[in-house]
């Protein structure tokens, strides 16, 4: 089934009425156009016959005017020149170049190919182009495609353990997929006909996470659905992905006490180590009907949560999530068995991880998000003042925004003026902190520090406030250059921005789109989407 032409040549059978098993054991004479119910074998004899029948059907067709009759329809099948080759010292690099011919048939699926071959098609054709651009070592390309054990490079330590030699290639794979190097970037471009890298969209980005992902459990016993790997955003990777290439075996070391270290796992290993036991899987819609093994033998609903929520989980479970990913190492080294669960101390217990035990430990609501906090006030507002008249009992719940640290442009706004925490009652303030204590009135002088960074809330605030400022301001400028072409229209002057001021405007308007562009991509994927008629 990997012959070159194949699919065509299937397509043309189905067009003559033939099937490969008929063209191997013989033709019926029917197809042939003769009476009887006798079959030919000898392809000398039908293949005449045959070439008789579709000739005058074609004569017949042609008169008539039928241009979907099955001669005329044949006559437009496609033909392509056969290539032979009788014997190669590099077979490998054969194999690739006739499937970087193929390679669009894989990547946009009119034929049957599962979504690992897909992904996996799609990633030896990136390498491929590597390799023919001398950007990237053909040892290390056969590696990375599947073709060679991981063992063979150079890079590889004598004493690596599996689960090092696994994660050494996928992180290898990883790098060249979302490449910081900016010839490396255009080639994969080029390769994959994507957008600008500015303008790279989220689809873009999952195809090549889920090329990472296929080719990635060629290292394991078993495949896992790569869509477990689409978890990037698509603002964090248009510059490539950065990570630290530290050796497994450190980052689990110091996962505990690392904050790189353990974000560097979750991010790029946590998902395929977990899809690789079946613990966790892509997410597939409704699961209504799935059931999975609970502790007791029973059977339990499955949660419907996605990639990122599970990888959220861990992030919040830090103690728990170090352990079961040192434990997921260990039953890789140790001819992948099933791990065992980890204790919430981190101590490992007897029986075997399931989907249902992951679930319970690391829920979905785990992450789930803070509750609102009461949108500022104005200060000096009636509600501060009979607050204040109380003997300021509570605390205020004026806050600051991160980008109301600073005076705002156009608004005349200083910082001295914005509204300040006030201290509980019962607690002094000291002058250092800008404060007097239960009337929140800034001290005329006082050198205090600034305010505390924002909460989660005020972040997400200050972000949808400042794009408001944007649109606004857009609208302004909008306006304005109506205003300059009416004037211009009514002075009689064609091209009133013909000056350097017109030319710093069009700079100025190159350099902005593309910011926005990034930025709408950003929203979107932090879940920032609008009605579905665009409202």
């Amino acid at each position: 089934m990997a012959v070159r032409g194949n699919n065509r040549t299937k397509r043309r059978q189905d067009i003559f009425g033939l099937t490969s098993a008929e063209v191997l054991t013989g033709v019926p004479a029917s197809k042939l156009g003769l009476p009887g119910d006798e079959v030919f074998f000898d392809p000398q004899f039908w293949l005449e016959k045959l070439s008789d029948r579709l000739n005058q059907e074609w004569a017949e067709a042609r008169l008539a005017g039928d241009d979907e009759a099955t001669a005329i329809r044949a006559t437009n099948v496609a033909v392509v020149t056969a290539h032979l080759v009788v014997g190669t010292p590099t077979p490998e690099r054969l194999y690739r170049i006739v499937q970087m011919s193929n390679r669009r048939d894989h990547v946009h699926p009119p034929l049957e190919f599962v979504p690992n071959d897909r992904g996996r098609a799609l990633g030896r054709s990136v390498l491929g182009m590597y390799v023919a651009r001398g950007v990237l070592d053909e040892k290390e390309s056969q590696v990375l495609s599947g073709l060679a054990p991981v063992s063979e490079l150079s890079i590889a330590a004598e004493d690596a353990t599996v689960s090092e030699l696994r994660d050494l290639r996928s992180m290898m794979i990883l790098r060249e997929l979302f490449p910081t190097d900016p010839h490396k970037k255009l080639l994969i471009r080029r390769a994959l006909s994507e957008s600008p890298p500015s303008q790279l969209s989220s689809p873009e980005i999952n195809r090549r996470a889920r090329a990472w992902s296929a080719l990635t459990s060629e290292s394991y016993p078993a495949p896992w659905n790569p869509r477990i790997a689409e978890v990037f955003n698509a603002g964090s990777v248009r510059a490539g992905l950065h990570f630290s290439g530290r050796p497994l075996r450190e980052l689990l070391n110091a996962a505990d006490k690392d904050d790189d270290a353990f974000e560097e796992l979750v991010a790029y290993r946590a998902a395929h180590w977990l899809a690789a036991f079946d613990i966790i899987d892509a997410d597939r819609g409704s699961l209504a009907g799935q059931k999975t093994d609970d502790d007791d033998g029973a059977k339990a609903a499955r949660v419907r949560r996605t990639v990122k929520n599970h990888l959220n989980a861990l992030r919040n479970n830090r103690v728990m999530a170090v352990a079961v990913l040192r434990e997921l190492a260990r039953a890789m080294d140790e001819g992948d068995r099933r791990p065992v669960r980890v204790s919430r101390s981190g101590a490992l217990l007897i029986e075997e991880m399931s989907t249902a035990w992951f679930d319970r430990e690391f829920p979905k609501d785990s992450g789930k998000r803070r509750p609102k906090v009461p949108a500022p006030r104005p200060s000096g507002s009636a509600s501060d003042a009979a607050r204040n008249d109380t003997g300021g009992t509570e605390p205020s719940t004026q806050l600051f925004t991160q980008h109301a640290w600073r005076e705002q442009p156009g608004t005349g706004a200083a910082l001295s003026s914005l509204p300040v925490l006030s201290p509980p009652a019962g607690e002094g303030a000291s002058p250092a902190m800008g404060v007097s204590a239960g009337t929140g009135a800034s001290v005329s002088g006082a050198a205090g520090p600034w305010p505390a960074a924002p909460t989660f809330e005020e972040q997400v605030g200050a972000a949808a406030d400042l794009t408001r400022q944007l649109l606004e301001l857009a609208e302004r400028v909008e306006a304005s250059l109506t205003a300059v072409s009416a004037a211009a229209a009514k002075a009689g002057i064609d091209r009133p921005l013909a000056g350097e001021a017109g030319a710093e405007a069009a700079r100025n308007l190159a350099r902005t789109l593309p910011s926005v562009r990034t930025m709408r991509d950003t929203v979107e994927d932090l879940g920032g989407r609008t009605g579905p008629y665009g409202s």
